[in-house]
């Protein structure tokens, strides 16, 4: 009998502590692939500016913007956008509009995990710049501006139709970070 009593106690044992309360999967996210695709080259003969994006993109003037000028790279596979501006400077006003689109770029430093710097120069086309990527939940991942510093600004950042969330987005942000970085490399004042 005592056999049983304890044979009994050990199973009931086992069998409480292995009742706990059951934990939720966390949510998944679908794998995103990107394509390989070609570029083409993207000129109007209203602006003062070339440069080449991706087949699988439209580039559209912005009816909404207060500057007819404005530009909106779109990406609807993806409902991602690159916004992009231009106006035109001297050199008196290109220390307060660079410093601007840097102000732009560091409200995010609220949000951001790091914000990092890359600096480029094509000396040939005249064009230089710096491109921004900014790591964690932020809703603008990448911002550029590019200029030569005399006459042109141009500046773009990214944003996404979707609440920023930076591990889902990552395959996504990293695609268009090399589109942008081409846009760079292949833009020339007109």
């Amino acid at each position: 009998m005592k056999q049983i009593a304890l044979y009994l106690i050990t199973i009931l044992a086992f069998g409480l502590s292995g009742c706990d309360h059951p934990t939720p999967k966390p949510n998944g996210y679908f794998r995103i692939d990107t394509p390989k695709t070609n570029a083409k080259l993207f000129s109007h003969k209203s602006i003062p500016y070339t440069f080449v994006v991706p087949e699988n993109c439209s580039v559209r003037f912005d009816s909404t913007a207060r500057n007819s000028k404005t530009l909106v790279i779109s990406y609807p596979h993806y409902k991602a956008q690159i916004l992009c501006t231009y106006q035109t400077i001297d050199k008196k006003s290109f220390r307060s509009v660079s410093e601007e689109s840097r102000q732009f770029v560091y409200r995010h430093s609220v949000k951001a995990a790091s914000i990092n710097e890359k600096l480029f120069q094509n000396p040939e086309q005249k064009v230089y710049g710096i491109f921004y990527y900014l790591k964690g939940n932020v809703a603008t991942p990448c911002q550029f501006s590019l200029t030569d510093s005399a006459h042109h600004y141009f500046r773009g950042a990214l944003y996404f139709d979707c609440a920023p969330k930076a591990d889902s987005l990552a395959p996504v942000v990293k695609y268009i970070e090399a589109n942008v970085l081409d846009l760079m490399q292949t833009f020339q004042w007109k």
